[in-house]
Order: C-alpha cells, then sequence, then structure tokens
C-alpha cells in the first residue's frame, strides 16, 4: 500500500534542502537514517506508486515553488504545512518574518488551491513579553493577511520538554509551562486566549485545530485535529487511507501513519522552541 511521505518533521527540507529532495524524486527512493540507531538506514520509496501522499512542512516555502510543476508531472500528490507565529525575533532568530513569507503563500494557494495549504501558528507561547492577548492580536494580523491563502490553522501550547527548557533560558522574561499551570491559571490564560483564536479563524475563513493536545478544548472551540491527514488526503485526492493514528508519535498525536525523510539537528533556522 503505498504510504504517507513527510518531508519532514526532522527539519525543514523545503527551506534548505529542496534540491536535495528533488534529486531523491527523481531517482525514485530516498535513504533515511534511524535517528536512535545510526546503523539503521532504510530506503523510503518516492515514486507515485509507493507515495499516497508528501506532507510538506516548512517555515519557508519558497524553494520548492520552481519545482511544483515536476512534482505534478510526476504525479505525486502534496500538501503544505507552514509554520507562520510572528513571535519576536529573539525566539526564532534565522527563520524569515511574515513579510516574506506571505507573498509565497498567497502564491503558492494560487497554485495548488488554498484546501492545501495549512498554517501552523505554532507553538503558543505564555511568557512576561508574550501574554495571551499580545498572541491573540498577532493571530488576528496573520489570519486576516492570509484570508484565502490557507484552509485552516493548526495551534499547540508550548510544552517544557527539557532541550526546549535548555533553550529558552537564555531568552529575556519569564516563560511557562502551559502544563505546570493549574487549572485554574490555565483557565484563566487559554481560556480567553482559545476563544480569541476561535473567532480570529472563523472570521478569515479557516478551521482551527489543536495538535497533540491532551486536554479536551472541543467545548472552547479548539478541536483535535491531525496535521498528517489521512480523511484530508482522501478528499483531496480520493484516495482510501486507514483510519488509524501513528504509533511512533507522541500518545495525544492524531496522526495518520507516515514515514519521515532528513535529519533531526539540520534545521538552521534556529527557533528557541523546537522539539
Amino acid at each position: 500500500m503505498p504510504k504517507i511521505v513527510s518531508v519532514s518533521r526532522r527539519t525543514d527540507i523545503p527551506a534548505f534542502y529542496a534540491d536535495w529532495f528533488m534529486s531523491r524524486v527523481r531517482a525514485g527512493f530516498a535513504r533515511v537514517r534511524n535517528p536512535f540507531n545510526a546503523r539503521q538506514v532504510g530506503t523510503v520509496g518516492l515514486t507515485p506508486a509507493e507515495v499516497a501522499c508528501l506532507v510538506f512542512w516548512t517555515r519557508d516555502p519558497r524553494a520548492l515553488l520552481p519545482h511544483l510543476d515536476e512534482l505534478d508531472a510526476r504525479g505525486l500528490r502534496y500538501y503544505f504545512q507552514v509554520t507562520l507565529t510572528g513571535l519576536p525575533r529573539h525566539w526564532e532568530p534565522a527563520a524569515p518574518t511574515a513579510k516574506e513569507i506571505l507573498p509565497a503563500l498567497h502564491a503558492l494557494a494560487r497554485r495548488i488551491g488554498p484546501e492545501r495549504v495549512l498554517w501552523r501558528f505554532d507553538p503558543l507561547v505564555l511568557a512576561d513579553e508574550i501574554p495571551p492577548e499580545r498572541t491573540a492580536a498577532g493571530f488576528e494580523t496573520l489570519a486576516a493577511e492570509l484570508e484565502g491563502a490557507a484552509s485552516r490553522v493548526t495551534v499547540s501550547f508550548l510544552r517544557g520538554y527539557r532541550q526546549v527548557r535548555r533553550r529558552l533560558r537564555a531568552l529575556p522574561g519569564g516563560w511557562r509551562d502551559w502544563d505546570a499551570l493549574s487549572e485554574a491559571e490555565w483557565a484563566d490564560s487559554a481560556r480567553p486566549l482559545v476563544a480569541a483564536l476561535a473567532a480570529g479563524a472563523a472570521a478569515h475563513g479557516l478551521k482551527l485545530g489543536a495538535c497533540a493536545e491532551p486536554r479536551d478544548l472541543g467545548a472552547w472551540g479548539l478541536p483535535a485535529a491531525a496535521c498528517v491527514d489521512a480523511e484530508l488526503i482522501g478528499r483531496l485526492f480520493g484516495l482510501k487511507l486507514p483510519a488509524i493514528k501513528d504509533r511512533g508519535q507522541r500518545r495525544e498525536c492524531r496522526c495518520a501513519p507516515s514515514v519521515d525523510l532528513g535529519a533531526y539537528g539540520s534545521c538552521r533556522h534556529g527557533c528557541r522552541y523546537c522539539y
């Protein structure tokens, strides 16, 4: 059965390795090293018969845009997830700005349709310099800019994983791990933020969803979502894919099974919150 190929959770292939990726498409396969066992190298087929859909994860799709005609001509199916947060520069020091990326997102939507362009406003940060009202205002601004260029928006709350805590020590001002808040603090901080996000998304024609969220926030206006979405792929491309969860992802993740390309530690955006 054809597989979903994730390009990629591990690194930003469209931004930094588009030429490498296209060389592998032309070869019909890519080699992938197991991140937990460097001696184990697998092969991922990249022919249309072997790929149900390519799911591109990126902060900057511009380097891949000139190759879309070739991907289409080869019969490969794909959609894009593009992260755009508007966070202060020291949180994501080498990531492109919204001003740089928004024209490319509109060009992408004109080329493949907004239903194949998904916006990631991720993560939701709670810090002294980034209170919920600032996040809500930034979301509203970007949602307005993206109206008609994306079909949905996915968010998640910043979690204090060990590697994240280490990087964030260097940033000015305190930040809070959402999971370390009391239920009362969570409700006071998250409930109005979620309400504002839901209202902003609805106002600009975006479907809002949460990535790997352990709390049930559907009643607040933030239902769980799958980033690698078998239902979406089926609807876009007329495929019937199994409605099962990827057991290799976090417990709360709702993504369909996929295989990732690329290698950890090779992204050059330098985002402090990267997992």
